[in-house]
């Protein structure tokens, strides 16, 4: 198992970069290398499409193992990254559970460069080479961390950990308040960074009953309207929001930019923005995530969350 390789376009990026390329732009590459020693590799979890119970990464041949040295990780002070801790594994009962713990920006896959003969990359490969390409990797990129850039992961591994707990809860006949114990234990174990951030995934998702000042993967569902170049989600929960010893309840809006080229966008913008329309067409209800900042506007009279990214934005299929 490694998190790094070298496509057959000429990118050399973690196993979670070429999982976010299939998700965001629907790319498959048709082989991979290790990107320090060449032998081939096999894609795992990477083109799967929804939940994940483990990282994606890549894994040898039966019986072509690394060559020269190499184990199919960097080096880091000359000691490989394989043997440093794990930190998006979470074990309840039974079960472990990886997933993705921070939020990254990816750019569009280059896919200008064809390799057509990987075995020309072995030529004059020795042990030492192998270990200089394995020190270089280490210094650029450290330990590689399951990230991703589209909110859909987060919140697809949420509801993976919630399910785990409730099917740990039923096998073991946890009381109900046992189980709650179980679920906040487990999402505050599963590290997640935002921004720069470090927090944790009970703290970082949020419901839109209560106002917070803070960026957050907000959650809720809704009724949408299109107004000119923006897609708006009213929030069936009321916002509770308090001052001066007053509480109000506040309209929710997520509001949603319609790129202005939709059809150059990536593929899963585009299934964004049309599921939200079909919901709109059919008078719809849709459940969200959409990661943020809320503002009070209009004289405190609702809070908005406003989304330029749709890297940020996740709809549930209708």
């Amino acid at each position: 198992m490694s998190d790094l390789a070298l496509s057959d376009s000429g990118e050399r990026k973690t196993a979670s970069e070429f999982h976010d390329d299939y998700m965001m732009h629907g790319v498959e590459y048709q082989s991979f290398v290790c990107p320090f020693c060449f032998i081939g590799l096999v894609a795992k979890a990477i083109y799967i499409d929804g939940p994940q119970g483990i990282s994606p990464h890549f894994s040898c041949f039966p019986k072509k193992p690394h060559i020269n040295g190499c184990d199919g990780y960097p080096l880091i002070d000359g000691k490989t990254v394989k043997e440093s801790k794990v930190s998006n594994k979470i074990k309840i009962g039974k079960d472990e559970f990886s997933f993705p713990e921070k939020l990254v920006s990816r750019s569009k896959p280059s896919q200008n460069k064809f390799i057509d003969d990987f075995s020309r990359l072995v030529e004059n490969n020795d042990p030492e080479k192998v270990k200089e390409r394995r020190d270089k990797a280490g210094r650029e990129l450290g330990s590689a961390k399951y990230t991703s850039s589209i909110i859909r992961s987060f919140a697809s591994s949420k509801k993976a950990i919630i399910s785990l707990v409730y099917k740990y809860a039923k096998e073991e006949g946890l009381a109900d308040g046992d189980r709650r114990t179980l679920l906040k234990e487990s999402l505050s174990k599963a590290p997640i960074e935002l921004d720069g951030y470090k927090t944790n995934y009970q703290v970082a998702f949020q419901g839109t009953k209560y106002f917070s000042k803070y960026k957050k993967i907000w959650n809720g569902s809704g009724v949408v309207k299109i107004k000119g170049n923006f897609i708006y989600i009213l929030s069936y929960q009321h916002t509770e929001y308090s001052e001066n010893d007053h509480r109000h309840e506040l309209n929710f809006y997520v509001a949603v930019r319609i790129p202005g080229d939709l059809e150059a966008s990536p593929a899963y913008h585009k299934t964004i923005v049309e599921r939200l329309v079909k919901a709109r067409e059919k008078e719809l209800a849709v459940k969200w995530h959409s990661y943020g900042m809320a503002k009070l506007v209009l004289d405190k009279d609702s809070v908005l969350l406003g989304v330029d990214n749709l890297d940020h934005v996740f709809i549930e299929k209708i």
